[in-house]
């Protein structure tokens, strides 16, 4: 009989007990735009996202809140389909057990999708610790690390808290890239697989792209050539999200070059430099929030000189940093809890933080527990309520609302989110089912081949079905335009100006708060010249 794994056994057991907690809440529009992608292309065969925005409440006095309608006659969709590749399978097998009433996201769909999230996360953690197995590290500083980092950043968050969105398919996404540039070299297959796994990543959340410095550095540390297979392994679901895009947009870039924000595009790179502040800010900074992280990066620092894996992890962390800092000026990430923008660099972190613990033993092991006893205090806080994931915080809010927190109340939040008091039968049906294809799904994980072939199989099929999808999305747009009573001309440009005028305005009250009045003031302009666009196209 096979020894058990007890390392990995405990840390998916972790996870899948932690889903017993799980927060079935949509966030609008994040979670709607992720998951519009599989709702529209499988129950209407396009994707106009009309329906999904209605179901949820996003279309106004006939005007499309957040989303520009497109030059296709579509609305826009900046999110990745990479959330939507990996979930398909999970919402497919949901599909015959949901009722007429559901809408295609309710109900059996919303507790399957729940709970991929959590099956990424103890995925992304079990390939955590095959790498740091593969690094000589011993599996008590490893699981150690996985813990930290699960509880000491917004991980646990977005998994349980708020667990319907794309952070933990990147989550999932960048563990694969780690994984498969830590296998041995020497069949196309291996070279393949970094390619798909890098693609993945970057269509399930875009900001990934910054990561491909990291893999070249990686691939010339270990003398490892670039190859066609690697090319063609990325091209494969990069090429689903540009024919997504062709769609929605008209063209294969999409929002990259396309959008109604104040700068003419969905993000304003460039427009302020906020680096310092998503690393060190009270409000939403990586080191302020998730100190644990910082360890980390220590952890990495060591280990850089000796180790490729270590300076590819360090650079992979410095590239996040800024596109963080400097391709989109909300570095604080809207309503999200803590550093989200950097969840998806969960395994780096462990790996950086196992280094860490196997170089510092008791000392070290103090500090980790610190480290997240901090950012756990402030979840607990949040999940209360006593910290307000609305608006800008100083320091001293943060210990205030550390201090507010009731034992009692945090007891009955957490008690109260339990999805299987919620709705039972909905989340027991969804783990049923995360478990089954879950079990099917090990044999193929058990071969890089397999692996690849299934993976890519995947995202051939969304391929053709996106493709058939522009035709259906451009016949239908102006009807369906009228059916929702769209104010089209309105609609070009309301939805992200409204948007980015709350924005901005959560920026000019952070300027302002630090004494940085000049900047506010700037803030403030822009402001105004969006409200004469508004008013100019007759939008309240």
């Amino acid at each position: 009989m096979r020894r058990i794994d007890r390392a990995a056994a405990l840390l998916a057991g972790l996870h899948v007990a932690a889903g017993l907690l799980l927060s079935p809440a949509w966030i609008r529009p994040d979670s709607v735009g992720v998951y519009a992608w599989l709702r529209s292309a499988l129950l209407d065969g396009d994707f106009l996202f009309f329906d999904e925005w209605a179901g949820f409440g996003l279309i106004r006095g006939g005007i499309t809140t957040f989303k520009e309608i497109t030059a296709t006659g579509a609305l826009g969709n900046h999110w990745g389909i990479g959330t939507t590749i990996l979930t398909s399978p999970f919402y497919l097998l949901a599909r015959p057990f949901g009722s007429a009433s559901d809408g295609g996201f309710f109900g059996i769909h919303t507790a399957v999708l729940c709970w991929t999230s959590v099956v990424f996360a103890a995925a992304a953690s079990l390939l955590f610790l095959r790498v740091a197995r593969d690094e000589g590290l011993r599996d008590r500083p490893a699981v150690l690390a996985a813990i930290f980092v699960w509880l000491g950043t917004p991980l646990f968050w977005y998994e349980i808290v708020f667990p319907l969105g794309s952070h933990l398919a990147g989550t999932l996404g960048v563990a694969l890239v780690v994984w498969a540039i830590t296998r041995p070299a020497g069949k196309p297959e291996d070279d393949f697989w970094i390619g798909l796994a890098f693609g993945i990543a970057v269509a399930a959340r875009v900001q990934h792209v910054v990561l491909a410095p990291a893999l070249a550095l990686h691939l010339w540390r270990t003398r490892r050539r670039p190859s066609a297979a690697m090319a063609v392994g990325a091209l494969i679901p990069l090429a689903v999200q540009a024919v997504a895009w062709t769609a929605v947009y008209g063209q294969p870039f999409g929002p990259l070059i396309a959008g109604s924000s104040p700068h003419g595009a969905t993000w304003t790179p460039f427009a302020r430099v906020y680096v310092v502040e998503a690393l060190f800010s009270s409000y939403h900074g990586l080191v302020s929030w998730a100190p644990v992280t910082a360890l980390a990066v220590v952890g990495m620092l060591v280990e850089v000189r000796r180790r490729p894996l270590a300076a590819t992890l360090l650079l992979a962390f410095l590239c996040e940093l800024v596109a963080n800092g400097l391709f989109d000026r909300y570095f604080w990430g809207g309503m999200s809890f803590g550093p989200r923008r950097f969840v998806d660099l969960a395994v780096p972190m462990m790996i950086g933080l196992a280094w860490f613990l196997s170089r510092t033993g008791a000392a070290g092991l103090a500090a980790a527990t610190l480290a997240t006893g901090w950012s756990s205090l402030l979840l607990v806080a949040a999940a209360q309520g006593t910290l307000d994931l609305r608006r800008d915080v100083t320091f001293a809010d943060l210990f205030r609302a550390i201090g507010a927190i009731d034992p009692a109340l945090a007891a009955a939040r957490f008690g109260g989110m339990a999805g299987l008091g919620q709705m039972p039968f909905q989340m027991i049906g969804g783990l049923a089912i995360a478990a089954a294809l879950v079990a099917s799904g090990i044999a193929i994980l058990r071969s890089r081949r397999r692996s690849a072939a299934a993976l890519a199989l995947l995202c051939f099929a969304w391929l053709f079905a996106s493709l058939g999808a522009i035709r259906t999305t451009r016949a239908r747009a102006a009807g369906e335009a009228a059916r929702h009573a769209i104010r089209i001309d309105a609609s070009r440009i309301a939805g992200p100006l409204l948007d980015a005028r709350g924005l901005l305005a959560d920026e000019e009250s952070y300027l302002r708060r630090r004494g940085r009045s000049r900047e506010a003031d700037e803030t403030a302009a822009l402001r105004r010249a969006i409200d004469e666009r508004l008013h100019a196209a007759g939008v309240p």
